[in-house]
């Protein structure tokens, strides 16, 4: 109601004011937001990757753990193409195969299994 914006009493001067104080509003939350993107985006890439760096090691502490247990079977045993093939099932990564295909007990375990699948998976990710 201010003289020097010139709005008089009637309804439609006080909801152009309102409109117009709304989008002042709008105008610099637009702005503060804008502001505060790339920090946001930062951020949540900054925890993206530690959650990826954590589920990585807890696969090589898995694959570890499981490739102990395919060396301590017997040579021949099912048992152990078991274990191998459940291991490259849970490799959900391009980083966690690459960590078996590198990983040279894996790597001899798999071929002295004779597994073609395993042969396969090895050939394909080398």
């Amino acid at each position: 109601n201010d003289p020097r914006f010139e709005y008089q009493k009637d309804t439609d001067s006080m909801s152009a004011l309102i409109r117009h104080a709304l989008s002042l509003f709008l105008m610099a939350l637009a702005q503060a937001v804008k502001d505060q993107t790339p920090s946001l985006m930062f951020q949540m890439e900054a925890i993206r990757r530690k959650q990826e760096d954590d589920q990585h090691k807890e696969f090589i502490d898995y694959a570890g753990a499981q490739i102990e247990v395919a060396q301590r079977t017997g040579k021949l045993g099912d048992q152990r193409r078991h274990i191998l093939l459940r291991l490259i099932k849970s490799a959900r990564t391009m980083r966690a195969a690459e960590y078996l295909v590198r990983h040279l007990e894996f790597r001899k375990l798999a071929q002295e299994s004779g597994d073609e699948r395993l042969q396969a998976w090895l050939e394909i990710l080398s």
